[in-house]
């Protein structure tokens, strides 16, 4: 197969990907002037991860905030409020179904077994990712 080049459309600002980066970068994205040919799969996620890095090197460079100084970081505090029928649209979303034996504990609070998914848990750490 082959593939472009491709281009990276973040914006070195705002760290953020608009429809008009997109709308910009488009012809880099969809040439194949320059196109690649890898020859597996992992020559092709080695050439993108390559990408990746001299684009987050390039980043650095230009005063962006590096991620390993995210490492130690203490966020301040923040509450994570949710109800049964977060719950049970989380447990939906994820595919939990009646069909299955266990699954109306997910899905009916007043299941006197009632419980929430243990990968609910992801969510307060993403909802604290806002800014």
């Amino acid at each position: 197969w082959h593939r472009s080049v491709g281009k990276v459309l973040t914006n070195a600002e705002t760290k953020r990907v608009s429809i008009e980066d997109v709308r910009e970068g488009w012809s880099d994205v969809t040439s194949m002037e320059s196109a690649s040919y890898p020859e597996s799969t992992q020559q092709s996620t080695m050439d993108t991860l390559a990408i990746i890095e001299k684009s987050m090197t390039a980043a650095e460079a230009a005063g962006s905030d590096n991620p390993l100084d995210a490492v130690g970081y203490t966020s301040e505090p923040y509450a994570f409020n949710y109800t049964f029928k977060d719950v049970i649209l989380y447990a939906l979303g994820v595919g939990v179904s009646t069909i299955e034996t266990h699954g109306l504990k997910f899905l009916y609070e007043n299941d006197e077994n009632f419980n929430v998914l243990p990968t609910f848990g992801v969510l307060p750490a993403l909802s604290g990712l806002e800014a």
